[in-house]
C-alpha cells in the first residue's frame, strides 16, 4: 500500500521519488527532483526497502538530522503525518501518530469531550517514526471525543518552515470503517487519517487558523500529566470550529467540461459532495455550505435527498439567499 511520503522507485525507468498526493485508486503523483511532480499508475511504482533509505538522508538515529541542500538530486518527504488505531483484539485499537515525512515533529495531543479537555500525550517524533497516543475501545466508540493534534514540523538548516497547524479530527462511523489500510511505519492494518492533507482551494474553503508561536512553544513541551493547564487553554485550542464552502459548479471541479453531457457532469458534482461532507465530518466541522447554483434543480433536489437520510446530519436549509439565492444549502451536522 502505497502512503504520503513513501519513497519509492518506478518501475520502467531509473527515477526515484516522494510520494506528494494520491490521485485516486489507480494513481499517484510522484515528486522525481525538487519541483517536479509527475502522475503515476499505482502498478508502476515500487516501494523503496527502508535499507535503501539512506541514499536520500542521514541516519536518523540522531535527534536533529542535517538536510540536504536545496537543488540536490536528494528528495525531503514533507507530506505524510497520520492518525491510525489498529485493532489489538476484536474490542481495542491502539492510537498512534506517524510522521511518514522527513521533518522532525514536535506535537501535543488533546481530546475533548463532554465539555472537559484531557491531555493524551505530548512530544518528539524522528523522521519515519510513531508514537503510541493511547488504547481506545470501539464498545465507547461514541464517547471517543474530538481529538486536536498541534504539529510544528522542523528541521536544522536553511529552508522555508511549514505552517504549525492544528487538526481537529470528530471520528464518526459512516467514514472511519471505510478507512482501513496499510498505515506507513507501523506497516500495519489500520484505519487511517491523513493530518496534513491539503485540500483543493475551488473545492473545499476552510478559514485560516493563525497560532502564536510563543504560545505554541509553551504548549509544546508541558508536562502529559498537566491536564488542568490544558482544560484552560481550551478556548484557543476548541473556539472557532471550521465552516467549510465547498463549490460544486462544474468549472470549479475540473478543467475538462467543454465536451461533457450533463450526466457526466452530475456524476462528478454528487462525487464532490459527498466527498466534501465526508472531509467536513472528519475535519470535525459544525456546518457546511454547498454552493451548487439555480440550474434545473437536479443537483440540489439529489443533494437533498442524500441529506435528508444522513445519519450525522442536524439539519439543513437554503443559505445566503441575498448572495445565492436558491442557490446554496447549509448543512447543520451532529
Amino acid at each position: 500500500m502505497i502512503n504520503i511520503g513513501d519513497k519509492v522507485r518506478l518501475i520502467h525507468s531509473k527515477e526515484e521519488g516522494i510520494v506528494v498526493r494520491l490521485i485516486d485508486s489507480k494513481m499517484v503523483e510522484v515528486e522525481i527532483e525538487e519541483g517536479f511532480s509527475i502522475p503515476v499508475l499505482r502498478q508502476e511504482v515500487a516501494l523503496i526497502a527502508k535499507e535503501e533509505a539512506t541514499q536520500f538522508k542521514n541516519n536518523t538515529k540522531n535527534t536533529f538530522t542535517e538536510p540536504a541542500p536545496r537543488g540536490s538530486q536528494l528528495l525531503f518527504a514533507e507530506k505524510g503525518i497520520f492518525l491510525a488505531f489498529y485493532e489489538i483484539n476484536d474490542q481495542k485499537l491502539s492510537c498512534h501518530l506517524i510522521n511518514n515525512t522527513d521533518y522532525e515533529l514536535p506535537y501535543t495531543v488533546t481530546v475533548e469531550k463532554f465539555e472537559t479537555v484531557e491531555s493524551i500525550r505530548a512530544g518528539h517524533l524522528l523522521p519515519k517514526t510513531s508514537d503510541k497516543l493511547k488504547e481506545v475501545s470501539l464498545e465507547n466508540f461514541e464517547n471517543w471525543g474530538t481529538f486536536s493534534i498541534t504539529c510544528l514540523p522542523f528541521r536544522v538548516g536553511q529552508y522555508t518552515p511549514p505552517a504549525p497547524f492544528v487538526k481537529h479530527i470528530r471520528l464518526k462511523a459512516s467514514y472511519f470503517f471505510k478507512s482501513k489500510q496499510k498505515a506507513p511505519v507501523i506497516d500495519k492494518n489500520a484505519y487511517l487519517f491523513q493530518l496534513d492533507k491539503e485540500e483543493t482551494p475551488a473545492t473545499l474553503i476552510t478559514p485560516t487558523e493563525t497560532i502564536d508561536v510563543q504560545t505554541l512553544k509553551e504548549k509544546m513541551f508541558e508536562k502529559n500529566e498537566a491536564i488542568e493547564d490544558a482544560k484552560t487553554s481550551k478556548s484557543t485550542i476548541f473556539s472557532n470550529k471550521p465552516t467549510y464552502t465547498i463549490d460544486l459548479h462544474i468549472e470549479q471541479l475540473t478543467e475538462v467540461n467543454i465536451q461533457m453531457d450533463n450526466a457526466s457532469i452530475l456524476e462528478i458534482q454528487m462525487r464532490a459532495f459527498e466527498k466534501g461532507l465526508d472531509e467536513a465530518l472528519l475535519g470535525g466541522a459544525s456546518e457546511v455550505i454547498f454552493i451548487h447554483g439555480v440550474g434545473n434543480g437536479t443537483l440540489r433536489s439529489l443533494i437533498h435527498k442524500q441529506l435528508s437520510n444522513h445519519p450525522h446530519v442536524q439539519y439543513y436549509q437554503d443559505a445566503q439567499k441575498e448572495k445565492f439565492g436558491y442557490g446554496a444549502t447549509k448543512v447543520k451536522l451532529k
